[in-house]
């Protein structure tokens, strides 16, 4: 099944991209999610967290105090693929109304899909609706040096790298840096003028 939105003019659609769409997340998704809280590589690029295995009600704890905690800031998707519908990641921000800025993250859980574009599909959807639709000002995000891929990604959407926090994290016995990025509205209007 194929799921498309309404075209807005001249910005394409408000929740499909290219590759993926941004959906609800559902019940059955918290499945999803456990077992990529069972793989090492995910985990470990994801955030700067130890990794660790997760349960079934161990994540679906997490989430619904995550969503309990950002109630009225915080906006989480899931990513499905727009030729099959299947869940292969998400994508989330937490909002500061106060300055119109947000921090964004996304994950690709699965494996297949990695290195494919569909995280910078991702990406670029969570940015444009958080201009679009949130008329945010600015947003941000982090990601350890050792993750190559997604700063490719970051860079292709239009992030700049803005921060170094030199040897940040240990992993397996050396210091890694860390990048705090971020991505003005002028800047993404400017691209969107260009058709990037």
């Amino acid at each position: 099944m194929t799921y498309r939105t309404e075209t807005l003019p001249g910005l394409g659609t408000l929740f499909t991209g290219q590759l993926i769409r941004l959906a609800a997340m559902q019940a059955d998704d918290y499945k999803l999610l456990t077992r990529w809280h069972q793989e090492a590589e995910y985990l470990r690029l994801l955030d700067d967290d130890p990794a660790r295995p997760l349960s079934l009600a161990s994540v679906t704890q997490r989430e619904t105090n995550r969503q309990n905690r950002h109630e009225g800031r915080g906006f989480e998707f899931a990513f499905r693929t727009i030729s099959d519908n299947t869940m292969i990641g998400f994508g989330g921000m937490g909002v500061d109304w106060n300055h119109r800025t947000a921090w964004v993250a996304i994950g690709i859980g699965e494996p297949a899909y990695r290195s494919k574009g569909y995280g910078t599909d991702g990406m670029r959807l969570l940015v444009s609706y958080a201009f679009r639709e949130l008329d945010l000002h600015r947003v941000t995000l982090g990601v350890l040096a050792n993750n190559p891929r997604a700063i490719r990604c970051y860079e292709k959407v239009g992030f700049i790298r803005e921060v170094i926090h030199r040897a940040e994290i240990y992993r397996d016995g050396k210091h890694i840096d860390s990048y705090r990025m971020g991505l003005l509205r002028r800047e993404w209007e400017e691209q969107q003028t260009k058709g990037v």
